[in-house]
C-alpha cells in the first residue's frame, strides 16, 4: 500500500476516527495494530505471516529475558538475534544462496529464486533485535516497568512496536528504548495541528514531487548499470 494511494488515505482516516473515539480509548493499541496489519497485508497478504512470526519470536524471547532465569539471559538473547538474522538472510539473500550452492536447473534453485522479498523485512527485523538488546542490557530503561508481567499485554505492545505502519515499510529503524516509553493513551487535544500539517505537507512534497520524479532517472543506477537502458 503506497502512502500516496487512495487506499492508504482511506485507512488513515478510518484509523484516526477509531483511535480518538473516547469510548475506544482503552483499545488504541489494538486499533493501530489492526490498521498496521491491514496496511502490510494489502498487496501480499501471505507475507503478514512472516511479520507475525518475527513479532512472536521477539515477544517470546524478550519476555523470558526479563521474567526468566537470569543465568539464561545471554543464551536467550543470542538465540533470538541469530534467528532474526537467519530469517532476514533467508528471504533477502535466497537468490545468492541459490546461485552459490545449488545447480541452477534444479528444483531447489528455482524455489529459492522465486521466494518473494518481503517489504520492510530489514526494518522490522532490526527493530526486533533492538528490543532484545535493550532488555538484555537494561541500559536505557527499567525492564520491570516497561515489560509487563502479562504476556498478552507485552505481546500487544511489541506487535505494535514492530508493525506500526508509519515506519513499517520505509523506516526509520526505531529503537525499543525510544518507542516503548511513548506508549500510552493519547487524546485529540494533544495533537499539535500546525506541526502535524507542516510535517505531512513536507513529507508528501518530498515523496510525490521529488522522489517519484527522480526514480525515473535513477532506476538505471545499478550494477552493471551500462547494460540498462536509461530513458
Amino acid at each position: 500500500m503506497l502512502f500516496n494511494s487512495f487506499a492508504f488515505i482511506t485507512l488513515l482516516i478510518c484509523t484516526f476516527i477509531l483511535y480518538y473515539q473516547i469510548k475506544l480509548a482503552k483499545y488504541q493499541i489494538q486499533v493501530l495494530v489492526l490498521s498496521s496489519l491491514i496496511f502490510y497485508a494489502y498487496d501480499q497478504p501471505e507475507l503478514v505471516l512472516l511479520l507475525l512470526f518475527s513479532a512472536g519470536l521477539n515477544v517470546t524471547v524478550s519476555y523470558y529475558i526479563v521474567n526468566g532465569l537470569t543465568s539464561r539471559k545471554k543464551l536467550l538473547a543470542t538465540v533470538g538475534i541469530v534467528l532474526n538474522l537467519a530469517a532476514l538472510a533467508f528471504f533477502k539473500y535466497s537468490p545468492l544462496i541459490s546461485s552459490t550452492l545449488f545447480p541452477q536447473d534444479g528444483s531447489v534453485a528455482r524455489f529459492l529464486v522465486n521466494i518473494p522479498l518481503p517489504i520492510g523485512i530489514s526494518f522490522f527485523t532490526f527493530e526486533g533485535i533492538s528490543l532484545l538488546i535493550d532488555v538484555y542490557n537494561e541500559k536505557y530503561f527499567d525492564n520491570k516497568k516497561l515489560i509487563p508481567k502479562s504476556f498478552r499485554e507485552h505481546a500487544q505492545r511489541t506487535l505494535f512496536f514492530i508493525s506500526f505502519f508509519p515506519h513499517l515499510v520505509a523506516g526509520p529503524i526505531l529503537k525499543a528504548h525510544d518507542f516503548y516509553p511513548q506508549i500510552g493513551t493519547k487524546k485529540l487535544s494533544d495533537i499539535n495541528w500546525e506541526q502535524s500539517f507542516k510535517n505531512l505537507t513536507i513529507g508528501y512534497f518530498l515523496k510525490m514531487v521529488v522522489a517519484d520524479n527522480l526514480k525515473d532517472y535513477t532506476f538505471g543506477i545499478a550494477y552493471p548499470f551500462l547494460k540498462r537502458n536509461l530513458p
